[in-house]
């Protein structure tokens, strides 16, 4: 199952990082998204992170959980932030951050499930 959550996060963070492009005003798939600084830091930040916890996974369950931890604390702030853009009458989409919380959300429960994160033989005394 590790190879799975590790394809899983590798998307997140593809998402995370097409999410920042479009933030810095390019761009995909010919969807526009609002210019937001901020929020093209955060994301990237965010998909920084998942990549660091893919690249260190002999860390263990631990680094994958901090990186989603991470992750879905800056996708709740971007829909935080959408919908307070949206009370004042701007037009904003919060679907990709609802689709990418849930994806969040079962990756880092299937890190949490996982019977096999148990030390290797070679690092136990």
């Amino acid at each position: 199952m590790t190879q799975i959550v590790r394809a899983l996060m590798a998307l997140e963070a593809a998402m995370l990082f097409g999410d920042s492009v479009q933030h810095l005003g390019i761009p995909l798939f010919g969807l526009p998204e609002s210019h937001v600084w901020a929020a093209a830091f955060v994301e990237g930040a965010c998909g920084v992170a998942l990549v660091i916890a893919i690249r260190y996974r002999d860390a263990g369950p631990p680094v994958m959980l901090a990186a989603h931890a991470a992750a879905i604390a800056g996708v709740l702030l971007g829909t935080h932030a959408a919908v307070a853009a949206a009370a004042q009458g701007a037009s904003v989409g919060t679907a990709h951050h609802q689709t990418l919380l849930i994806a969040l959300l079962v990756t880092a429960t299937m890190v949490l499930t996982d019977r096999r994160g148990r030390p290797r033989p070679s690092a136990t005394l």
